[in-house]
C-alpha cells in the first residue's frame, strides 16, 4: 500500500469521525422533527471552520444526488452554513448552497435557527439558624446583599444583579412548633433588624408564589393587630406602610443598579393583587418624593 493511499485513508477516517460528531448533536423530538444542540454546534464551527465547510459541501453533494432523505440532508447543510455565517459574518457558504440547490432544481425549506434559552440560575438557599436568630446575626445578609457596604460599582453591581429573585430562605424552627414562622418572636425581631438594614431585601427573594417570600416578609413586619386569627389583613394601614416602604426601597435599589424600577417592582410585587399594589403606590405617592434617586 502506498503512502499516498495511507494518507487518503487517514483523511477519510478523520472526515467520518467529524461527521459522526456533527450528527451526534442531532436529537429526535419524537414527533417527526429534530433539534440540534446549537451551542455545541457553534463551538464545533469555531474550532474547525475548514472542516465544517468541507462537511457542508459533502452534505450538499448527497442532497443533490437525490439519495435517501435528501431534503433533511439539504437542511442540515443549510444549518452548517447558517451557523458558519453567524460565527464568522461570512455568507459565502450560504449563498453557494442556495445556488447549488437552485441549479439542481431543488426547493429546500431553510431550517429555523433559534438560540437556546439560557438555563435559569439555581436558587440561593439561605438558612437562618437558631444561633443566628438568638444572636440577631444579620451580617451574612448584609455581606451578601447590601449595596451600602461595598457600593454598586464594577463586579459588585454584577453580583447583586445576579442574585435578584433567587433567594429562598428558611428558618430553623422545629417541625413540632405549631406556630407560623411569622408568629415566632425571634424571627419577627430578626426580620425587623433586616428591614432596618436592608429594606430592599425582597428584591433578592424568590418571587414564585409557592415560596411566599414576600408574604413572610410583610407578615413578620406587620404589627399584631393586623392579624385576624391566622389571616394577615393586607389593607391594614400599618401593613400598607410596610409594603410601601419595601416597594419604594426596591425601586431605589433597582435604579441604583441601572435597572427599570417599574419593571423590577412589578416582578417583586407581582404575587399581590393589582388593586392592592395600586393602594401601596398611593401610599408611596403621599410619603415619598417622585425622585427615586
Amino acid at each position: 500500500m502506498s503512502q499516498h493511499s495511507d494518507e487518503n485513508d487517514v483523511v477519510y477516517q478523520t472526515m467520518v469521525e467529524f461527521r459522526d460528531r456533527l450528527e451526534s448533536l442531532v436529537v429526535s423530538r419524537g414527533d417527526g422533527t429534530q433539534e440540534i444542540d446549537s451551542q455545541a454546534l457553534r463551538e464545533l464551527v469555531r474550532s474547525d471552520p475548514e472542516r465544517i465547510v468541507a462537511a457542508c459541501q459533502a452534505y450538499a453533494e448527497v442532497a443533490t444526488s437525490g439519495v435517501g432523505k435528501w431534503h433533511g440532508t439539504a437542511q442540515f447543510a443549510y444549518l452548517l452554513a447558517l451557523t458558519y455565517q453567524a460565527e464568522f459574518d461570512d455568507d459565502s457558504l450560504t449563498l453557494w448552497l442556495a445556488e447549488t440547490f437552485a441549479s439542481a432544481g431543488l426547493e429546500v425549506r431553510i431550517p429555523v435557527v433559534r438560540n437556546p434559552s439560557p438555563p435559569e440560575p439555581p436558587k440561593l438557599r439561605v438558612e437562618v439558624s437558631t444561633e443566628m436568630l438568638a444572636n440577631r446575626d444579620i451580617y451574612p445578609f448584609v455581606l451578601a446583599f447590601s449595596h451600602h457596604e461595598r457600593g454598586t460599582g464594577g463586579s459588585r453591581r454584577d453580583e447583586l444583579l445576579a442574585r435578584r429573585g433567587r433567594v429562598m430562605w428558611s428558618f430553623d424552627i422545629p417541625l413540632s412548633d405549631p406556630r407560623h414562622v411569622w408568629e415566632v418572636p425571634e424571627v419577627r425581631e430578626y426580620m425587623t433588624l433586616l428591614s432596618q438594614r436592608l429594606p430592599y431585601l425582597p428584591y433578592f427573594l424568590d418571587p414564585d408564589p409557592e415560596a411566599r417570600s414576600l408574604f413572610v416578609w410583610l407578615a413578620c413586619l406587620a404589627p399584631p393587630h393586623a392579624f385576624h386569627g391566622n389571616d394577615l389583613q393586607l389593607v391594614d394601614d400599618d401593613v400598607l406602610v410596610v409594603a410601601a416602604q419595601t416597594r419604594h426601597s426596591v425601586r431605589v435599589l433597582a435604579g441604583a443598579l441601572g435597572e427599570d424600577p417599574d419593571e423590577v417592582a412589578a416582578a417583586v410585587f407581582g404575587v399581590l393583587p393589582e388593586a392592592y399594589v395600586e393602594m401601596v403606590d398611593a401610599v408611596i405617592a403621599e410619603a415619598y418624593d417622585d425622585d427615586d434617586s
